[in-house]
Protein backbone atom coordinates (compact mmCIF):
# COMPACT_ATOMS: atom_id res chain seq x y z
CA UNK A 1 0.00 0.00 0.00
CA UNK A 2 2.79 2.20 1.03
CA UNK A 3 4.72 1.90 -2.63
CA UNK A 4 1.54 2.88 -4.39
CA UNK A 5 0.93 5.39 -2.86
CA UNK A 6 4.44 6.43 -3.22
CA UNK A 7 4.32 5.99 -6.33
CA UNK A 8 1.62 8.44 -6.46
CA UNK A 9 3.33 11.32 -4.61
CA UNK A 10 5.97 10.90 -6.88
CA UNK A 11 3.91 11.12 -9.92
CA UNK A 12 2.30 14.20 -9.30
CA UNK A 13 6.00 15.76 -9.02
CA UNK A 14 7.45 17.99 -12.01
CA UNK A 15 9.53 15.62 -13.90
CA UNK A 16 9.55 12.23 -11.90
CA UNK A 17 8.68 8.85 -12.85
CA UNK A 18 7.73 6.16 -10.74
CA UNK A 19 8.14 2.75 -11.98
CA UNK A 20 6.71 -0.42 -9.88
CA UNK A 21 8.44 -3.57 -9.98
CA UNK A 22 5.40 -4.91 -9.04
CA UNK A 23 1.37 -3.97 -8.77
CA UNK A 24 0.48 -6.85 -6.64
CA UNK A 25 0.97 -8.85 -4.03
CA UNK A 26 3.24 -11.77 -6.66
CA UNK A 27 6.83 -12.65 -6.29
CA UNK A 28 8.97 -11.29 -8.47
CA UNK A 29 13.02 -12.65 -8.35
CA UNK A 30 15.50 -10.32 -7.52
CA UNK A 31 17.22 -10.06 -10.65
CA UNK A 32 14.20 -9.41 -12.66
CA UNK A 33 13.52 -6.43 -10.00
CA UNK A 34 17.05 -5.20 -11.48
CA UNK A 35 16.03 -6.05 -15.48
CA UNK A 36 12.96 -3.32 -14.68
CA UNK A 37 14.98 -0.56 -13.21
CA UNK A 38 17.69 -0.98 -16.37
CA UNK A 39 14.80 -1.50 -18.79
CA UNK A 40 13.30 2.34 -17.58
CA UNK A 41 16.79 3.76 -17.02
CA UNK A 42 16.11 4.57 -13.62
CA UNK A 43 18.01 7.34 -12.08
CA UNK A 44 17.21 5.34 -8.36
CA UNK A 45 16.35 1.78 -7.14
CA UNK A 46 14.11 2.19 -3.38
CA UNK A 47 12.70 -1.27 -2.48
CA UNK A 48 10.14 -1.12 0.43
CA UNK A 49 9.51 -4.11 2.71
CA UNK A 50 8.10 -4.15 6.30
CA UNK A 51 10.95 -5.78 8.80
CA UNK A 52 10.13 -8.42 11.55
CA UNK A 53 12.31 -10.07 14.64
CA UNK A 54 11.61 -12.08 17.42
CA UNK A 55 12.45 -9.26 19.59
CA UNK A 56 11.06 -5.86 20.30
CA UNK A 57 12.88 -4.28 17.38
CA UNK A 58 11.40 -0.75 16.60
CA UNK A 59 11.70 1.32 13.77
CA UNK A 60 12.79 2.31 10.32
CA UNK A 61 15.78 1.39 8.74
CA UNK A 62 17.46 1.83 4.84
CA UNK A 63 20.20 -0.07 3.71
CA UNK A 64 22.77 0.17 0.68
CA UNK A 65 25.30 -2.69 -0.79
CA UNK A 66 27.68 -3.24 1.40
CA UNK A 67 30.06 -5.66 -0.71
CA UNK A 68 32.38 -7.34 2.29
CA UNK A 69 29.11 -8.26 4.06
CA UNK A 70 27.38 -7.26 7.23
CA UNK A 71 28.71 -6.45 11.01
CA UNK A 72 25.39 -6.27 12.60
CA UNK A 73 24.16 -9.28 13.65
CA UNK A 74 20.46 -8.02 13.19
CA UNK A 75 21.36 -6.71 9.61
CA UNK A 76 23.22 -9.87 8.97
CA UNK A 77 19.60 -11.68 10.00
CA UNK A 78 17.84 -9.72 7.56
CA UNK A 79 20.23 -10.02 4.79
CA UNK A 80 19.75 -13.49 4.92
CA UNK A 81 16.14 -14.11 5.31
CA UNK A 82 15.58 -11.18 1.92
CA UNK A 83 18.46 -13.65 0.10
CA UNK A 84 16.15 -16.53 0.73
CA UNK A 85 13.59 -15.07 -0.60
CA UNK A 86 14.41 -16.03 -4.03
CA UNK A 87 14.72 -19.90 -3.06
CA UNK A 88 11.25 -19.47 -1.72
CA UNK A 89 9.96 -18.01 -5.11
CA UNK A 90 11.37 -20.61 -6.58
CA UNK A 91 14.77 -19.51 -7.83
CA UNK A 92 18.06 -21.24 -6.97
CA UNK A 93 20.42 -18.55 -5.95
CA UNK A 94 23.19 -20.60 -8.73
CA UNK A 95 20.25 -19.72 -11.23
CA UNK A 96 20.19 -15.89 -10.58
CA UNK A 97 21.62 -14.16 -14.07
CA UNK A 98 23.64 -11.33 -13.80
CA UNK A 99 27.14 -12.49 -11.45
CA UNK A 100 28.31 -9.32 -9.14
CA UNK A 101 31.39 -9.58 -11.04
CA UNK A 102 30.53 -9.27 -14.05
CA UNK A 103 28.35 -6.51 -12.38
CA UNK A 104 31.00 -4.88 -10.03
CA UNK A 105 33.00 -4.70 -14.00
CA UNK A 106 30.22 -2.62 -15.79
CA UNK A 107 29.37 0.18 -12.68
CA UNK A 108 31.57 2.51 -10.95
CA UNK A 109 31.31 0.83 -7.48
CA UNK A 110 32.50 3.11 -5.09
CA UNK A 111 30.45 5.83 -6.79
CA UNK A 112 27.26 3.96 -6.90
CA UNK A 113 27.43 3.25 -3.45
CA UNK A 114 28.57 6.91 -2.02
CA UNK A 115 25.47 8.09 -4.05
CA UNK A 116 23.29 4.43 -2.61
CA UNK A 117 24.82 5.66 1.06
CA UNK A 118 23.69 9.15 0.57
CA UNK A 119 19.97 8.13 -0.63
CA UNK A 120 20.01 6.39 2.21
CA UNK A 121 20.92 9.06 4.72
CA UNK A 122 18.28 11.23 2.95
CA UNK A 123 15.42 8.93 3.04
CA UNK A 124 16.11 7.85 6.80
CA UNK A 125 15.79 11.45 7.90
CA UNK A 126 12.54 11.98 5.81
CA UNK A 127 11.36 8.84 7.50
CA UNK A 128 12.13 10.42 10.90
CA UNK A 129 9.80 13.18 9.85
CA UNK A 130 6.76 10.74 10.81
CA UNK A 131 5.15 11.91 14.14
CA UNK A 132 5.98 8.66 16.88
CA UNK A 133 8.26 7.09 14.69
CA UNK A 134 11.69 5.49 15.11
CA UNK A 135 14.23 5.08 13.10
CA UNK A 136 17.71 2.86 13.57
CA UNK A 137 20.10 4.01 10.91
CA UNK A 138 22.06 3.58 8.10
CA UNK A 139 23.35 0.00 7.61
CA UNK A 140 25.12 -2.04 4.94
CA UNK A 141 24.44 -5.41 3.89
CA UNK A 142 24.89 -7.76 0.78
CA UNK A 143 21.63 -7.48 -0.16
CA UNK A 144 20.60 -9.77 -3.16
CA UNK A 145 18.01 -6.87 -4.78
CA UNK A 146 20.72 -3.98 -4.50
CA UNK A 147 23.58 -6.06 -5.87
CA UNK A 148 22.84 -5.65 -9.62
CA UNK A 149 21.78 -2.15 -9.65
CA UNK A 150 23.92 0.45 -11.27
CA UNK A 151 22.23 3.25 -9.81
CA UNK A 152 22.16 4.46 -6.53
CA UNK A 153 19.38 1.83 -4.83
CA UNK A 154 18.02 1.26 -1.50
CA UNK A 155 16.46 -1.17 0.41
CA UNK A 156 14.10 0.32 2.85
CA UNK A 157 12.35 -0.93 6.10
CA UNK A 158 9.68 0.99 7.05
CA UNK A 159 9.28 -0.39 10.82
CA UNK A 160 8.68 -3.96 12.08
CA UNK A 161 5.06 -5.53 12.36
CA UNK A 162 5.91 -7.43 15.43
CA UNK A 163 6.21 -4.42 17.41
CA UNK A 164 2.69 -3.16 18.22
CA UNK A 165 3.81 0.66 17.62
CA UNK A 166 5.49 0.36 14.63
CA UNK A 167 2.70 -2.00 13.47
CA UNK A 168 0.04 0.99 14.63
CA UNK A 169 2.03 3.31 12.86
CA UNK A 170 2.53 0.95 9.36
CA UNK A 171 -1.74 0.80 9.30
CA UNK A 172 -2.58 4.72 10.06
CA UNK A 173 0.37 6.86 9.00
CA UNK A 174 0.83 5.32 5.50
CA UNK A 175 0.16 8.16 3.77
CA UNK A 176 2.77 10.11 5.57
CA UNK A 177 4.97 7.65 5.04
CA UNK A 178 4.47 7.71 1.37
CA UNK A 179 4.61 11.67 1.64
CA UNK A 180 8.04 12.11 3.31
CA UNK A 181 9.44 8.88 1.21
CA UNK A 182 8.65 11.26 -1.94
CA UNK A 183 10.06 14.04 -0.63
CA UNK A 184 13.10 12.32 0.41
CA UNK A 185 13.83 11.14 -3.13
CA UNK A 186 12.65 14.03 -4.82
CA UNK A 187 15.61 16.07 -2.02
CA UNK A 188 17.40 13.34 -3.32
CA UNK A 189 17.37 14.10 -7.46
CA UNK A 190 17.74 17.45 -6.92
Amino acid sequence: AVGRLLRDQLERRPGVRAIMTRTSDTFIPKHRRQEIARQYSAALFVSLHVNSAPTQARGAEVFFLSIAGSEDKAAKELVDRENAADLVGGVAPDQVSAPLVDILMDMTRNQTMKDSEKLAAVLLEHLGRVENSAVRGVKQGPLAVLKSIDKPSVLVELGFITNRDDRSLLVKAQRLYASHLADGIVSYLD
